[in-house]
């Protein structure tokens, strides 16, 4: 078996990923988020969190210059 076959993204509820990101992120704010995705370790049948990824709007579009400069 393939190493990436015992991993798996796919959408999240906000729940799991607040739960998620509050425990394991310094961060002690929850940003606004629009999408989000987990990050599955699967060994057998059994399917456990070990990441999250959170997209969203900013609040600014100065957030955006250096990245996506126009």
């Amino acid at each position: 078996m393939r190493p990436d076959q015992h991993y798996v993204v796919k959408p999240i509820d906000v729940a799991a990923a607040r739960s998620f990101a509050m425990t394991h992120h310094y961060a002690t704010s929850w940003a606004v988020d629009r999408f989000r995705l987990g990050l599955f370790h699967t060994a057998g049948s059994a399917s456990t969190l070990i990441g999250v990824a959170l997209f969203g709007i900013p609040m600014n579009k100065k957030v955006l210059a250096n990245p996506l400069p126009d």
